[in-house]
């Protein structure tokens, strides 16, 4: 816990959500539209785990173990609100 170690984009979803109720989004004043998909997310190369937004909200398309990605905000602040959300990786 005294050193930091830089990790990638890209973990497992390792449980998740859809919500279909509305509510004022704190980082923007806004009300989030529904449904939308929110998840816990291990990154590649980390123990820990951490909660964030989905970029999809269908339930069916959702499966715990998938692999998705971080999607950056073009401007960064240095904050948890520079990830957008987390989207399914593709994998060919």
């Amino acid at each position: 816990m005294e050193e930091w170690v830089e990790v990638g984009p890209e973990g497992t979803l390792v449980a998740f959500t859809v919500v279909y109720f509305t509510f004022l989004d704190p980082m923007t004043g806004r009300r989030r539209p529904t449904p939308y998909g929110y998840g816990i997310v291990r990154l590649d190369g980390t123990d820990r785990r951490l909660q964030h937004f989905l970029s999809e909200s269908d339930p069916t398309k959702l499966k715990v173990g998938m692999r998705v990605k971080a999607v950056f905000a073009e401007e960064r602040k240095g904050n948890l609100g520079d990830i957008l959300y987390f989207e399914p990786v593709e994998r060919g």
